[in-house]
This record gives C-alpha cells, structure tokens and sequence, in this order.
C-alpha cells in the first residue's frame, strides 16, 4: 500500500513539472514571436525608409507610397509610419529591448525626448509594465508638463463652388 501511495505522489510531481514546462515553454514562443514581430517591423520600416530616401525629390510621394502598401499588403497605413519611425527612433534594432513588445514600441516612439524614452523603457522592464500601465503613465507625464492634444482647426466657409 505505501508503494502506491508514493508512486501517486511521485506521478503528481511529475505531472506538475511537465505542466510546469509546457507553461513556460508557451511563454518562451509567446516571447519569440514578439521578438520577431518587433523585428519584422523595424525591417518593414528600414526598407520604406531606404526606398524613401531614394524618391525625395517628389515632394508627395511618400503619401502615394504610403496609399499604395497599405492596399496591396493589407496593412494600415497607420502601422506602416509607424514602422518608418520605429526605424527611425531605433536605427540600431540591437538598441531595442528584446523585453519590449512591438505594443510597447508604438507608445514609446511617440516620446521625442531620447532621455525620457529611455526612463520610460527601464520602467517598463523594471516594473513588467503593461502596454495601458505605459500608455496611462505617459498620458499623466504629458498632462503634468502642459501637453495638450492638437489643436483643432475653426471651420470657415467661403462662397459656395469656389475652390
């Protein structure tokens, strides 16, 4: 009887650490893919940065670009400048922190300020920020430096069918 009793124990110890191994082995994916979505877009970013480069000389070409991935590669148009000033922020990736996700990167390349982004980036590996912990932390560092959200344009008519 004893040596059932420890062989049902030692099996739950078992099960437990085989449990404990596929948890982690998920978490260890779950990081890789982020680690390659975040590298995926920084790429994305260079190439339409370089191709950039190369056109400009026509002054709304890079609006037309924009336009032109967007449909073609279902990607929106948003997330495309936003990989443009990923690469731009980080032109080195090695200076990206593989502990940051692609979420976070969104947030923090919106901080023009070098030092402050780097603040921002300890916290968030020091403290295991989420991307809204970040995003409210920024939102009340804009409040108290007087930041406000752009200013809106007043409507003003003209005479009708003049252009």
């Amino acid at each position: 009887m004893k040596e059932l009793i420890i062989m049902n124990t030692e099996i739950e110890i078992l099960i437990t650490t085989i449990r404990d191994e596929i948890v982690k082995g998920k978490e260890r994916i779950e990081q890789r893919i982020e680690n390659e979505k975040t590298v995926t877009y920084w790429n994305i970013g260079k190439h339409i940065h370089t191709h950039l480069l190369k056109h400009q000389d026509r002054a709304e070409y890079g609006d037309s670009l924009f336009a032109l991935l967007s449909s073609e590669l279902n990607i929106g148009a948003s997330t495309l400048y936003r990989t443009v000033l990923f690469y731009e922020t980080y032109p080195n990736i090695l200076a990206a922190r593989p502990n940051l996700t692609w979420s976070h990167y969104k947030i923090l390349i919106t901080i023009r300020d070098v030092e402050k982004r780097k603040e921002f980036e300890k916290r968030v590996i020091d403290e295991k920020l989420s991307t809204r912990e970040l995003h409210d932390i920024i939102r009340e560092y804009r409040k108290d430096k007087g930041y406000k959200k752009g200013k809106h344009l007043k409507e003003t008519r003209g005479i009708l069918n003049t252009y």
